[in-house]
């Protein structure tokens, strides 16, 4: 009986039209009834009874449900209806049950679905064991004996379609899909559809769902990922969708989580608290009043900028309308940057030429400015130090896509100076970017690691006080003994070793991050700022991935330290190449955004279900048992190239 809540129903009270049974057999009461004289509420037979008398003309079961089970049992079941009113519901929670069958009819409870492949499959067992038809239907000879042969019929049928029918994956990028599946393509379409229809209802009639932020963030974006990136971010946005066995099973939890968001924000007038970090700011802030959608740039003038500036590009939307066009005029201005939002006067947006694309890295200098910063207004000094700042973007954007073009870009400036102006509400929180040397502190470590623009979205509003811990330099004689101690205490490389080997891989070592005393202690002699970043990085990684195993927490801190160290134009210290190469592996196989969400968040549930729908189950564990023990040739992810090269690498180390 399927989570033994299913009841099938029959030899109910005699009704004027009764579903057709096969042989109907005198059945006992559901319940012992009261003595006549004592007025009671009606009684589960009572109840039962009237949701069947009650009935209306159903509507059949669909294909893709009815399909599997017909299948299964050989039996036909285009005559079963199914009835989802009122009394269906109340007569299910009286029995204490998630749907029961009678005849051909099915009747559902509060909240169930006849998309639910494992419920229906029960409930049309029941039908065909009612039709007398199905070869293997035996008669149920009690009434809610969950170890009657009819139900323990209907459990096994039940588990058998779904444990079948269930994929690993349910979105899928190329066809064809099989049952339960669906191309990604058209999942998002048919979820975009339903959930827009439920953000209207939820809005009303004053506002509208066309041009939403937050839906044009999620649907452009998921719609460039793989399929397996887009279920699993589903999985971690509406967890209900974790039940679903269909990938059609999982539009309902999300539209009713989308509703739940909105009913939050009427309330409230805040985007919901558990929005993603990179969703609730700027990147999703509505466009400013009378401004549509925009276009985002256009690949090759993103791959140029991004290329220049250094920066994620992908949450900027263009606006060359009319709208735009009075949006800059009220401005005086050539362009005006709102958020991700820059609106250009007419003509003015030409990007691959010298003057468009100083007017555009101008702005989008403000569009950096803006990003995480509150509404305030930064007044004439703090305005004109914007406006310097972005001039020099753009005088350093325009030198290194032009090159020799410096006397065209000093033209550029005299002529449109007064008008770059970017009409900003917002300042830009933090300041100039510290510099980092030998010896850099804790706060300009964290800045970096905050500011990412690969890492950023997924740390944002951690230790917004501070790091919780101290960073502290010492001599070398006086950092070895640290070292050491720690090592005994903590290190897995350091236990069983003799003195000897414990100082000599102290020495091997330059820093390291003591949790158990909130502190990162640091050799001052051999200091690097990668290594000091590395330490500081094992903060921000997440319980469930560290519980993977030391090798995999190492690789992941080091992947992570390795890409902000880049940005701030620090040098990587090379420790942990090859475990650095198996994380590399990881996110080939998944994504950049899954194996963040794991590392930084704790999601390793959606890195997972990407590796092993993309290969086989037990592909991630055996990835993570292959890097904790360094057995290269055992990693499913590693080509035979790669397998070769760990190997190299791992003799040269020892």
């Amino acid at each position: 009986m399927v989570g033994k809540h299913m009841r099938q129903v029959r030899g109910l009270p005699p009704i004027d039209h009764p579903a057709p049974l096969a042989a109907p057999v005198r059945r006992q009461p559901l319940v012992r009834r009261a003595p006549a004289a004592r007025p009671l509420a009606p009684t589960i037979d009572e109840v039962a009874t009237a949701a069947v008398e009650g009935k209306d003309a159903g509507r059949p079961v669909a294909a893709e449900v009815r399909g599997p089970v017909e299948a299964h049992l050989g039996h036909g079941l285009a005559h079963a209806r199914i009835h989802d009113d009122a009394l269906a519901r109340e007569a299910s929670a009286a029995m204490g049950a998630r749907a029961f069958a009678h005849g051909a009819d099915v009747f559902l409870g509060p909240g169930e679905s006849d998309r639910d492949l494992g419920l229906m499959a029960h409930e049309l067992t029941h039908v065909a064991q009612q039709d007398g038809a199905a070869a293997a239907a035996q008669r149920k000879v009690t009434v809610g004996a969950a170890d009657a042969p009819a139900e323990r019929e209907a459990d096994a049928v039940a588990e058998a379609i779904t444990g079948a029918a269930r994929p690993a994956v349910l979105l899928v990028d190329d066809g064809p899909a099989a049952p339960g599946q669906m191309l990604k393509s058209t999942f998002l379409d048919a979820l975009r559809a339903a959930v827009t229809e439920a953000v209207d209802a939820e809005l009303g009639p004053e506002h509208s769902a066309v041009g939403c932020p937050y839906l044009d963030y999620y649907f452009g974006h998921y719609v460039q990922r793989p399929a397996t990136e887009a279920e699993a971010f589903l999985r971690r946005w509406a967890p209900a969708v974790t039940g679903a066995s269909t990938a059609e099973g999982m539009i309902a939890p999300v539209v009713a989580r989308a509703r739940a968001g909105i009913q939050h924000w009427r309330a409230t007038g805040e985007a919901p608290p558990d929005l993603p970090a990179d969703v609730r700011g700027p990147a999703a802030a509505a466009a400013p009043r009378g401004l549509g959608v925009g276009a985002p740039l256009d690949g090759a003038t993103a791959s140029r900028m991004m290329g220049a500036l250094g920066q994620d590009l992908s949450r900027v939307r263009v606006h060359t309308d009319a709208a735009a066009a009075r949006l800059a005029a009220d401005h005086g201005a050539v362009a005006v940057a709102r958020g991700p939002h820059i609106a250009f006067a007419p003509g003015h947006y030409a990007p691959g030429t010298v003057e468009g694309d100083a007017i555009l890295a101008h702005e989008l200098a403000h569009v950096a400015q803006q990003d995480g910063a509150t509404a305030t207004d930064p007044g004439a000094e703090g305005a004109t130090a914007l406006e310097d700042d972005a001039d020099q973007v753009a005088t350093g954007v325009v030198a290194r896509l032009w090159g020799g073009a410096r006397r065209a870009l000093d033209s550029v400036a005299s002529r449109l100076g007064p008008s770059l102006r970017s009409g900003l509400a917002v300042q830009r929180c933090g300041g100039m970017k510290p510099n980092l040397g030998k010896t850099p502190s804790l706060d300009d470590l964290k800045w970096y690691i905050d500011a990412s623009p690969a890492i950023g979205s997924y740390v944002a509003g951690r230790f917004e006080g501070g790091l919780p811990m101290k960073l502290e330099y010492y001599k070398h004689n006086e950092y070895i003994a640290h070292a050491m101690k720690y090592g005994r205490d903590n290190d897995p490389e350091f236990q069983g070793l003799s003195d000897a080997d414990v100082e000599r891989k102290a020495n091997d070592t330059s820093a390291f991050n003591d949790k158990s005393r909130n502190r990162i202690v640091v050799d001052e002699s051999k200091a690097q700022a990668a290594a000091t970043m590395h330490e500081v990085m094992h903060s921000y990684c997440s319980p469930a991935w560290s519980k993977l195993g030391w090798r995999v927490s190492e690789g992941g801190t080091e992947y992570f330290t390795r890409q902000v160290a880049a940005e701030a134009g620090v040098k990587p210290n090379g420790e942990y190449e090859v475990q650095v190469g198996a994380v590399a592996r990881l996110i080939e196989h998944s994504s950049h955004d899954l194996v963040a969400t794991a590392y930084f968040k704790g999601d390793v549930e959606g890195v997972k279900l990407a590796i092993d729908g993309k290969h086989q189950a037990g592909t991630f564990d055996a990835w993570v048992t292959a890097t904790n023990t360094r057995n290269w040739n055992a990693d499913p992810l590693a080509s035979p190239e790669q397998k070769a090269a760990e190997d190299k690498a791992e003799a040269a180390r020892e």
